[in-house]
């Protein structure tokens, strides 16, 4: 190999280097614009007390989901996961407190995030309610502690939430231990 020879090899890799770093990065960013992603939180619901401070509820908690997607995301399917069951609200109570128009399946708009609660009024709430309660009682946990929320679109991707902190799980099981045992809701 002369010296012309390494010269014009030189040239050719500082052409075709910096071509494909820009191939790469063109490829990376492309995905992440195309990717649907959500990003899913359990929602405890808090209530007023008698002093104005905020209580925690003897209630279900909800589900809220961000959309951190470039585009519109539409939800199908939203619930709780246990083990490796999914257990679905049906259809929820969307955005509580809020007059817009919602309905299911639910659109969520890019950069945007909506709440979904469990909605008592239909057959499907009793089911889903049965068969959780059955689930934590038989693993006798709280239901903080065993599940997770979950959220799936239409183009058939699950959302699953992380796991609750540990300092949290701590105050939800002194909260659970100062309430009263005869209660029929669910376990917190």
């Amino acid at each position: 190999m002369n010296p012309e020879h390494r010269f014009q090899l030189f040239i050719t890799m500082v052409t075709v280097v910096p071509a494909t770093l820009v191939s790469i990065w063109a490829l990376i960013n492309q995905r992440r614009q195309t990717t649907p992603n959500l990003r899913v939180v359990i929602s405890p619901l808090f209530s007023t007390g008698v002093n104005g401070e905020s209580v925690l509820a003897d209630d279900w908690y909800g589900v809220v989901v961000r959309n951190l997607s470039p585009f519109p995301l539409r939800i199908c399917n939203i619930g709780y996961h246990i083990g490796k069951k999914y257990y679905s609200f049906g259809k929820p109570v969307i955005n509580p407190g809020k007059s817009e128009n919602s309905t299911w399946p639910y659109e969520i708009a890019a950069r945007a995030r909506a709440s979904f609660y469990l909605d008592y009024s239909g057959q499907e709430a009793k089911v889903f309610t049965n068969a959780v309660l059955l689930e934590s009682k038989a693993q006798e946990k709280l239901l903080w502690e065993i599940s997770r929320a979950y959220a799936m679109t239409e183009c058939n991707m699950t959302f699953i939430s992380p796991r609750i902190a540990r300092k949290t799980l701590q105050m939800l099981r002194r909260v659970a231990r100062g309430r009263q045992n005869g209660s029929s809701r669910p376990p917190l």
